[in-house]
């Protein structure tokens, strides 16, 4: 590599300047802020509204019958054809609450949405103090949350339409096989669904970097920094906070930090406009000898008798002999 490319390299990684760090932050600091409450409390408003309207949902137990009774109504009709069962009411249910599991969809999306821009900014704000990652990064947070808040508010209203055609049917063609063919529809889908899965892997990813990139510059505590990291790991390898509550909690927990004002509320680097890590276990450790020493050397000051006053010698004291 040259001079000249390593010269531009060197450019690339180092740290922007701190007051300009300092400008752009005071300016998008408190929409950052409200943007990242508006995506915490969405998509916990969605799990309220899902309850409530979920208490009138088929009962399963209700249309189950026994084995005779399925023999019998076979034999009655085409192959299962013309029953009117579970998965007939259970699509009704979803043409006549369309509004209301719309919305229990929809508010989640707005979320990610809002989140996008309060995770471009923690991304930002810890890239122009410690450049680790490419600058193209940045921009994955408001292309995941655009592409996955579209889509999935797309593919809802797609589902809403498919399940009003289904409640418009006559009343003897709402069966179980019509059904099926509604959900089959929806499943084969790929048009709808593979955009909501690539926008949500951008803004998993681009959670995890800010969440990372924070802690390390010390703009967010390593508690924050850990269940951030948590919120992209738990639903992948375990299946865990499914309604997003962990992710909620995080994201208002970010606009408590960006809304609160005062000079010390906040931790040390965002005053500063450069990175101020904390301090490693060892670091920690060390520090706390220093302070201990510190304090013992005050306590032995503090204890020592204090010094005798010397003796003044008056005038009249020994003369010098002198030689002869």
């Amino acid at each position: 590599m040259s001079k000249a490319d390593a010269r531009t390299a060197r450019k690339q990684i180092e740290p922007r300047d701190p007051q300009e760090t300092l400008a752009f932050e005071a300016r998008w600091l408190r929409p950052a802020g409200w943007a990242a409450l508006f995506a915490g409390v969405l998509p916990l408003i969605a799990t309220i509204v899902q309850v409530i309207v979920l208490q009138d949902r088929p009962d399963d137990v209700r249309t189950a019958v026994t084995s005779f009774q399925a023999l019998d109504l076979y034999a009655a009709g085409d192959v299962g054809a013309g029953i009117h069962g579970l998965s007939a009411d259970f699509a009704i249910f979803r043409g006549e609450q369309v509004v209301g599991l719309a919305i229990t969809d929809v508010l989640p999306s707005l979320g990610i949405l809002a989140a996008a821009p309060a995770i471009y900014f923690l991304m930002r704000a810890g890239w122009r103090r410690r450049p680790a990652f490419p600058g193209w990064l940045l921009w994955m947070p408001l292309v995941g949350g655009v592409v996955y808040g579209v889509g999935n508010i797309a593919a809802q209203v797609y589902y809403g339409i498919q399940f009003a055609d289904f409640l418009d049917l006559p009343e003897a063609l709402q069966t179980n096989a019509a059904a099926d063919d509604v959900f089959s529809t929806l499943r084969d889908a790929p048009g709808l669904q593979v955009p909501v899965q690539l926008g949500m892997l951008f803004f998993s990813v681009s959670l995890a970097v800010a969440a990372i990139t924070g802690m390390s510059v010390g703009l967010i505590t390593r508690f924050m920094g850990i269940m951030g990291i948590a919120v992209v790991i738990l639903p992948v390898l375990f299946q865990a906070d499914s309604e997003g509550f962990l992710q909620s909690f995080w994201l208002i927990a970010l606009a408590v930090l960006l809304l609160r004002t005062g000079p010390t509320v906040r931790p040390a680097a965002w005053g500063v406009g450069e990175a101020v890590p904390w301090p490693t276990r060892a670091e920690q450790i060390e520090q706390a000898e220093r302070e201990r020493n510190r304090r013992r050397a005050e306590e032995a000051a503090a204890n020592e008798p204090a010094p005798k006053p010397k003796a003044k010698t008056g005038q009249g004291g020994k003369r010098r002999k002198r030689r002869k």
